[in-house]
């Protein structure tokens, strides 16, 4: 800090020049023009006037006393007199007659003395006559006002102090200014500056400032040297009138004077400097303040760091606090939120966490400002546990959350993944009307969008749209970036040129263009894309050269990665390691195993990615791998890490499906001294149950058993589901029982595996032993478990069971869920029993329970299901009406519920509906659409019209969408058109077919009897590798029914030999022909016997009729 000993060049702040407009004087003050100037005099007045060095103190001394102390007998009886009021006031010593006082109360009211007292006048009879005589002049016009002549009976009775007093006394500025002028003349009037603070300070409240800062220049010219109190009442009036400027010259001359400003005066100072804007000039006076060793108090404290929080300095906002708790300053609760702000910002959570806890001990009750900033603060640390248990407190005690707390905890919910309470809290805020900023839509739209949930991620916009409010820049990103994530080309399109000709097209927002046109394989668009975003210079950052990258990378154009590859570090801007690992993993697909080793080695460490890149590249070229040497080439510091790449490595390829790699990788490390952990045993056999390969599973799951390694519950349930899925029932029913023999406990997860598996092999009996095993168990069982076991009866179709079931659940005493009804529900549609159903959603109505969309929309479907489309549209109706905005997936359950019934024109008006609404029709949409039109064989043609309009609106068709129409096609007995759909599938559109695409075409080959095309498509999906237990029982039939009976029988032993199991419809043995009869004469000669016995009938009935004639 600099000296004191040279004021004028340490505070470049202080020689600003003081230019102001003040009030102008009602009563004959001085002309406009003059006031500047005035100022200047004042100013260089006070900065140039001699004060005597013997009269300036040091911090620390007392003040300086002048005119015959006169300033400390006056302040002496100022406190005398401020005493006199607290303690003896005129309610006080006023002794009241019929005032009722018990005997008590009179002894304590006599023993007091207060009584003793209420002679005791203030001022002297002569001092209180002039001041009621003066004050009675305030009532008379300014014209007739004669102080000297008012005043003549007071001349000589009045003394220098009682005239102060007397003047201290009055409040009308016109007044005081009159008898000022009349004291000034009497012989007793020493020039002093008590009655020209006492005078100033009369102006200042009247707002007379001009006429204030005349008296001020007066008294320099009459030689009157201002003090402490002086200065202090100068910068009060300055302060209050907001003028700082003035207010930090005035400070100036006082600290050239040696004089130090009290603690209320700096406060004063600092908290305009700080409504000023003046922020660093508020630190400077705060750093002299200390230097001073002024205590700064509370206030001060308080204000500071509110000032260290606008200019962003973190680190002296905690300082500021930490210095007032050592002070043991009560600092309000504003100040406490900033420091907790602030220490969470620095990273420092734990303090930040011990101060939230200190505002209770302190009896500081929390708002929803406090909760707020810690929930923030945990936020930023990663705990969003800590958040939503913050908020949870919250509303425990009683304190109602705004929007600002809401969407902290919308954000909160989002990072943990907890989306569904997101979604519960978010419809809270619609019911109690809380939703008014952009920023908690955005929120909200971005929380569904990590949930996957795009559809309803797009309908909050189209929220935002209805309440008409300002999109910002981070909105559209969020919007665009939601299309693209639901590949809604059509709608990214129209909200990206939206946002060109709002003017805020950022490098974000061609990023997620470039990357959804990657995706949809759209090369055109995006390479005109990128000459546009050239043209308008918009500057790539490294998240957009990553996403170009990685377009060229997975076209297979190396070339043009490189060379944004070379753009980039131009730039001056470094590959991170995720385009590292890209880079990678092309030149690896490209076979270049030298530039992978070249980005390999140069990595500063490698991770599982690129490690994974590595062996990819030596798998290709058939080189020698040794992936333990990879993992382990440059890993960390040092290589340290090793072991845990290694884990981390084979993790990746087992999670991922990479079956040889994940076993050569395991192969080597068992080689070692390398013990595997519990997790990688559970991916490994996960990984050979995917694969069918339930041998190798069991034998691994052995030799760590014979190597000491106790199997746990999750290893057991993972054999077992590896079991479940290769179809061998038989062994996981013994490791079911060698878990219970061996004493490992069983899981909601072991029950429910073994149950799904009996029930979809049809043993129904094992299945109820199983629930009935479970039931009887140890286990508490909780309403999720009766769900899971509802659940599985009905996916598997045991609906009886999962009626049993929630009549269990009824008689146990539990409270169904939400969950529980609906599945109920859609329990007895499945078994027609729509009036029970009926009643349950009734009863779920009047159980107080919150009814949510999807129970709706169960509803809506099983009256769809069941032909009844009158009472799914009231229903649909009815939840509008409720205030349930229905989303996409209730539209196309009512979509499907009018195509069932045939209604096909209420279902294309629902179709345009939609639209209508300003919902998307998506993929989901179309298929419900298709689905229905596949009912009808006069829908046929349309269905197939669907996939153009589909194209149409910008919506790639899926396998399922064309599955649907190949389905309607062979209901319709129009197989050429099937197959011919199938073909523009596979060839036009690059659409490879999945399982039940397979099996419904195939089908329609068996159906009408096109053997030969389904037994060569079948040759096709098996050199493919993708024939499966279902496509194999087909293809027996369709060759068998072809006449090739050798193949079909070769493909009974094939599917022995992989585990799949022949069900037998098509039966080998040669069926016995009826032969056919053989001609025997005797039929043909009995017919001609006959022939010719009526004809000789016929002969003699004429001859007969010719006799009778006459001749």
């Amino acid at each position: 800090m600099p000296s004191s000993s040279s004021p004028d060049n340490d505070y470049h702040w202080m020689d600003k020049s003081s230019v102001r407009d003040g009030p102008s004087d009602d009563g004959g003050g001085g002309d406009d023009d003059d006031e500047g100037s005035r100022t200047r005099d004042l100013s260089e007045m006070l900065r140039e006037s001699d004060y005597p060095k013997e009269l300036r103190r040091r911090p620390g001394e007392g003040l300086p006393l002048t005119d015959s102390n006169a300033r400390r007998l006056i302040k002496m009886r100022q406190e005398w007199e401020r005493k006199l009021r607290r303690d003896h006031g005129p309610r006080v010593e006023t002794e009241r007659r019929w005032i009722k006082r018990t005997p008590e109360q009179m002894k304590v009211f006599l023993e007091d003395g207060r009584w003793q007292h209420r002679w005791k006048q203030r001022h002297n009879r002569h001092v209180a006559a002039a001041i009621a005589l003066v004050r009675q002049m305030a009532s008379e016009p300014v014209d007739l006002m004669n102080m000297r002549k008012a005043m003549v009976p007071f001349i000589g009775r009045l003394s220098f102090r009682e005239m102060c007093t007397v003047l201290k006394e009055l409040k009308d500025w016109k007044v005081a200014r009159s008898f000022f002028e009349w004291m000034k003349l009497q012989m007793c009037y020493n020039p002093s500056v008590i009655p020209y603070t006492i005078l100033f300070g009369i102006y200042t409240q009247a707002g007379k400032l001009d006429l204030a800062e005349r008296a001020m220049l007066e008294m320099l010219q009459v030689g009157c040297e201002p003090d402490e109190v002086m200065f202090n009442t100068v910068i009060e009036a300055y302060a209050k009138l907001s003028m700082s400027d003035e207010m930090v010259e005035v400070y100036k001359a006082m600290r050239q004077r040696g004089l130090v400003p009290p603690t209320g005066t700096f406060a004063r100072m600092i908290s305009t400097l700080n409504l000023k804007g003046s922020l660093t000039d508020a630190v400077i006076l705060w750093e002299h303040m200390l230097e001073a060793q002024v205590e700064p108090g509370p206030y001060c404290c308080s204000l500071m760091i509110n000032v260290y929080r606008k200019l962003g300095k973190l680190k002296e906002v905690v300082n500021v606090f930490e210095r007032s708790q050592k002070e043991a300053y009560v600092v309000d609760e504003i100040s406490y939120n900033m420091a907790i702000d602030a220490m969470g910002k620095l990273g420092q959570y734990e303090a930040a966490r011990s101060v939230f806890e200190s505002l209770e001990e302190q009896g500081i009750v929390l708002n929803k400002y406090s909760y707020s900033t810690m929930m923030n603060v945990c936020c930023r640390a990663g705990d969003y546990h800590g958040a939503a248990n913050i908020f949870a407190m919250m509303r425990q005690r009683g304190c109602p959350p705004d929007e600002v707390v809401y969407g902290t905890v919308l954000n909160a919910y989002g990072k943990v993944g907890l989306y569904d309470e997101a979604e519960a809290v978010y419809k809270e805020m619609q019911e109690v009307g809380l939703i008014s900023d952009i920023k908690t839509y955005t929120t909200m739209a971005n929380v569904l969008e990590k949930a996957g949930k795009h559809s309803r991620a797009l309908e909050i916009f189209d929220e935002i749209r209805i309440q008409s409010l300002p999109m910002t820049r981070y909105a559209w990103n969020t919007y665009l970036h939601c299309c693209v994530k639901a590949q809604n080309l059509p709608k990214a399109i129209e909200v990206f040129h939206r946002m060109q000709e709002e003017g805020v097209a950022d490098v974000v927002a061609y990023s997620n263009m470039f990357a959804l046109y990657g995706n949809l394989h759209l090369v055109d668009k995006f390479e005109r894309l990128v000459v546009q975003m050239h043209e308008n210079e918009v500057k790539p950052d490294i998240e957009c050269y990553g996403t170009l990258i990685n377009i060229y990378c997975k076209l297979g154009r190396l070339d043009d990665a490189e060379a944004y590859l070379a753009k980039m570090l131009e730039n001056g801007l470094s590959p991170n390691k995720h385009i590292e690992t890209m880079l990678m993993q092309a030149y690896a697909k490209a076979g270049r195993v030298e530039d992978v080793e070249r980005l390999y080695n140069g990595m500063e460490e490698a991770d599982v990615y690129a490690a994974s890149a590595m062996i990819e590249a030596y798998q290709i070229t058939d080189k020698k791998v040794d992936a333990m040497v990879i993992a382990g080439r440059r890993l960390g510091p040092g290589g340290n890490d090793d072991r845990q790449m290694h884990d981390n490595l084979l993790l990746k390829f087992a999670r991922s499906g990479k079956l040889k790699e994940a076993e050569s990788l395991y192969t080597q490390m068992i080689g070692t001294d390398w013990i595997p952990s519990e997790e990688i045993l559970v991916s490994m056999l996960a990984l050979y149950g995917r694969n069918d390969k339930l041998e190798t599973a069991l034998d691994l799951f052995e030799r760590n058993r014979a190597d000491g390694v106790a199997p746990s519950n999750v290893l057991y349930n993972t054999v077992i589901d590896a079991c479940i899925k290769c179809r061998r029932l038989d062994h996981a029913s013994r490791l079911f029982e060698e878990m219970d023999n061996l004493g490992v406990g069983y899981d909601h997860v072991t029950y429910s595996s073994m149950i799904h598996a009996y029930t979809k092999e049809g043993k129904h009996p094992e299945a109820e032993a199983m629930v009935a095993k479970m039931l009887s168990g140890s286990l508490n069982l909780d309403i999720v478990a009766y769900n899971t076991i509802m659940k599985t009866f009905l996916e598997s179709g045991n609906l009886k069971q999962a009626v049993a079931v929630f009549d269990k659940i009824r008689e146990a005493d539990i409270k169904p869920s939400i969950h529980t009804y609906s599945i109920a529900i859609r329990v007895f549609s499945e078994m027609g029993d729509l009036e029970k159903a009926a009643i349950l959603f009734d009863e779920l109505q009047a159980s107080g329970i919150a009814v949510d969309e999807k129970a709706y929309s169960q509803m809506i479907h099983s009256y769809g299901k069941a032909g009844r489309f009158q009472q799914a549209a009231h229903l649909f109706k009815r939840l509008q009406v409720n205030g349930i905005r229905p989303h996409k997936v209730t539209w196309n359950t009512m979509l499907d519920a009018f195509a069932r019934s045939g209604q096909f024109d209420e279902a294309n008006m629902l179709f345009k509906e939609m639209s209508e609404q300003g919902l998307v029709r998506d993929e989901a949409t179309y298929l419900s659409l298709l689905s229905a039109y596949g009912n009808s064989r006069e829908m046929c043609k349309e269905a197939e019209s669907v996939l153009n309009q589909m194209r149409n609106e910008g919506l790639c068709p899926n396998v399922r969408h064309y599955t649907a129409v190949i389905r309607s096609l062979g209901r319709a007995s129009m197989v050429d058109d099937a197959a011919r759909v199938y073909a523009d599938m596979v060839n036009q559109y690059g659409i490879m077919p999945d399982p039940t695409c397979y099996r419904c075409i195939m089908k329609i080959y068996a159906r009408y009897s096109r053997f030969k095309q389904g037994a060569a498509l079948f040759d096709e999906i098996r050199t493919l590798g993708k024939a499966d237990g279902s496509l194999y029982n087909i293809a027996v039939e369709l060759y068998g029914k072809a006449q090739r009976t050798i193949e079909a029988k070769s493909l009974v032993k094939e599917m022995e030999k992989l585990g799949y199991t022949y069900d037998g419809k098509f039966s080998f043995e040669r069926k016995k022909i009826p032969f056919p009869r053989i001609w025997r004469k005797a039929d043909t000669i009995k017919e001609r016997v006959s022939d010719s016995k009526k004809s000789a009938k016929r002969k003699y009935k004429a001859q007969v009729w010719r006799k009778g004639d006459p001749i």
